[in-house]
């Protein structure tokens, strides 16, 4: 969870599978989009993984979340090609390999 004052400010979840960490779901408040939330979360999860021994992170997400996108590619996930389309929404996975370096610019 991240916090400002006594204010939930975002959540994410994280799953430890026997070879990655799947991030379940990333969430920023509106009001703290833009300050480094969601990237700060992604850096505990990929803190969490590396205390798991994880190999990689691994992600769903769907191609209208753009925002959401660019953020887990700043932070080194790349496309895998594979998509899934569980409730008639498709989602797109990513990975992020543990021995990449951390979050880009």
């Amino acid at each position: 969870m991240a916090e400002r004052g006594h204010t939930l400010i975002g959540t994410v979840g994280a799953l430890c599978e026997p070879d990655s960490v799947v991030v379940r779901g990333v969430a920023v408040h509106p009001s703290a989009r833009g300050l480094g939330v969601g990237r700060r979360l992604l850096e505990c999860t990929e803190l969490f993984a590396r205390e798991c021994a994880a190999d990689r992170l691994s992600l769903y997400t769907t191609g209208f979340l753009t925002q959401a996108i660019r953020l887990y590619q700043v932070a080194g996930f790349e496309f895998t090609g594979r998509t899934i389309n569980p409730h008639g929404v498709e989602l797109l996975h990513m990975v992020k390999d543990l021995g990449a370096t951390t979050m880009r610019s």
